[in-house]
């Protein structure tokens, strides 16, 4: 570790999907994150949503209001920090930065899921890193600079899996089968730290 780099905490939580967490969870947001909620058909998916925006709430030392702006980016209303979620198989992971930062979870992606992105932005890509980390790597960069992949997919393949980016990427295996990825404005010290339902609720 550079003594120079500040440390940054990456919090995760596994989700257990009760519905008694999730209503004590969605009592936690405002009306316009319950419309946002909308978008996701499962119940899952709206659960991994709740634990993630109280998951960075809790990372953030602040009682702030988490909303999505209009291309879906999390952010702290009347703070200036940074924050992305993730979220995927059961787990849902968040970082709080004072610079913009991205962050992705995925378990085992398949080659198949991204072979249209992957044919547009060039084959050879898949040489520079496994796919899932590439995956991953394009994912948390896409977050970072807050356009998902809205913006063309070859171009945010390309600047992942280059060599030597501008930007800071951060990449370890996780429970297991999981990669995570981060990619930073600044470089910094991640350090992981597990969270528990009841914990995030208790700091809402």
């Amino acid at each position: 570790m550079n003594l120079f780099q500040e440390a940054v905490t990456v919090g995760f939580v596994r989700a257990s999907y009760r519905l008694s967490i999730y209503d004590s969870l969605y009592k936690e947001i405002s009306e316009k994150e319950r419309m946002y909620l909308q978008a996701y058909r499962s119940f899952e998916s709206r659960y991994d949503s709740l634990l993630g925006l109280l998951l960075a709430r809790q990372l953030s030392g602040a009682c702030v209001n988490l909303v999505h702006d209009v291309k879906g980016k999390p952010v702290m209303k009347g703070s200036e920090k940074e924050i992305s979620i993730t979220h995927s198989s059961g787990i849902t992971a968040a970082v709080v930065s004072p610079w913009r930062i991205g962050i992705d979870l995925e378990k085992n992606v398949e080659e198949k899921a991204g072979r249209r992105m992957l044919a547009a932005a060039g084959q050879s890509l898949l040489h520079s890193f496994p796919f899932t980390v590439l995956w991953t790597r394009t994912e948390a960069y896409a977050k970072m600079i807050g356009c998902g992949f809205k913006e063309d997919p070859a171009l945010l393949f390309q600047e992942a899996a280059a060599p030597r980016s501008r930007w800071n990427f951060h990449t370890e295996c996780f429970d297991k089968d999981m990669v995570l990825t981060i990619c930073s404005e600044k470089p910094a010290f991640f350090q992981l730290k597990e969270c528990f339902e009841d914990t995030v609720l208790q700091n809402k």
